[in-house]
């Protein structure tokens, strides 16, 4: 009867080693796995603000940091502070979204070997921009959406959406720059190029702006 009962025991304490070896094993892993989630995400944030963000960008830049980015058909691309992009191209077009911030297109003209007959559409907010020559700056606020004209000429226009579909594009020449919304697209409005590209000298040019736009623009920096 005692060795019985001992063998018992014995066999007892083997599987609650066993049981707690397992338990440990698998806690180990989890906690590792959340600690790299939670370093991702921390990264995530501290880099671009926005962990679904830096999911989709592309290309991103931090707090106060600029960088030119010179795409696959010639394009070139400059972001502002704090701001991010997603490249979509195809054979049928040239997308690309602005996720956050602000951005300088120059883009290759579609009669390019590289371009093809591609158009050249950049996408923000409810709207989208596209270029009919080459030189525009979009700005992506929390409310709205900035487009000016800096070379040639550009078409702004809302997605086809909702209240929104059917509307009519807008053609925006150099030193033109329109606003638009969820409520749609606004007047058009005359805009220096020097202010509208003040970002890439280090400067912040306000002019009778709403204080909410000036403080979105300060807090990429």
């Amino acid at each position: 009867v005692h060795g019985g009962d001992m063998a018992s025991t014995a066999g007892k304490d083997h599987a609650s080693k066993g049981h707690w070896f397992s338990w440990n094993r698998t806690g180990r892993t989890g906690a590792w796995l959340g600690a790299m989630l939670l370093v991702w995400v921390m990264g995530a944030v501290w880099i671009g603000g926005d962990p679904s963000i830096a999911m989709l960008a592309d290309h991103r830049t931090g707090m106060a940091e600029t960088r030119r980015i010179l795409l696959d058909d010639g394009s070139l691309v400059e972001l502002g502070a704090d701001s991010a992009i997603a490249v979509n191209y195809d054979g049928s077009e040239r997308r690309i979204e602005l996720l956050r911030g602000q951005a300088f297109f120059s883009a290759t003209s579609t009669g390019t070997a590289q371009a093809g007959k591609r158009p050249f559409i950049v996408e923000a907010g409810q709207g989208q921009t596209r270029a009919l020559g080459t030189q525009f700056v979009v700005e992506r606020l929390p409310e709205k959406t900035w487009v000016t004209g800096i070379e040639h000429q550009v078409e702004v226009s809302l997605k086809a959406a909702g209240d929104l579909a059917g509307a009519q594009a807008v053609v925006l020449s150099p030193g033109e720059s329109i606003r638009y919304d969820h409520r749609g697209l606004k007047t058009v409005q005359t805009r220096d190029a020097s202010q509208a590209l003040a970002w890439q000298r280090g400067l912040l040019v306000f002019n009778n702006e709403p204080l909410s736009d000036v403080i979105a623009r300060r807090e990429r920096y």
